[in-house]
């Protein structure tokens, strides 16, 4: 299960939708919709460029954790690994 979630995350790594970080059994991802700032200041949102996997790997997580916690940043807690989700536009 961790391997396929590894894949789908490498696919979105590779066009700029997410960045992650594998640490054995903690599995970081920020999901990259921020672009920047309009010269009035206003967020600029990032659309994804692969949508339909970015979907499919929050469907993933979703109906494959065993429980989840959190609420700005989630963590997804399977067996023997845990995801910790957010996004860059949390970052501003």
């Amino acid at each position: 299960m961790k391997q396929e979630l590894l894949v789908m995350l490498k696919e979105l790594e590779e066009v700029g939708d997410v960045i992650f970080f594998n640490n054995d059994n903690v599995i970081k991802v920020d999901f990259n919709d921020f672009y920047g700032f309009t010269s009035n200041g206003e967020e600029l949102m990032r659309p994804y460029t692969n949508e339909e996997l970015v979907n499919k790997v929050i469907s993933f997580l979703n109906n494959n954790c065993v429980s989840k916690s959190g609420d700005f940043y989630v963590n997804y807690h399977f067996n023997d690994f845990v995801v910790v989700v957010g996004f860059s536009s949390y970052d501003i």
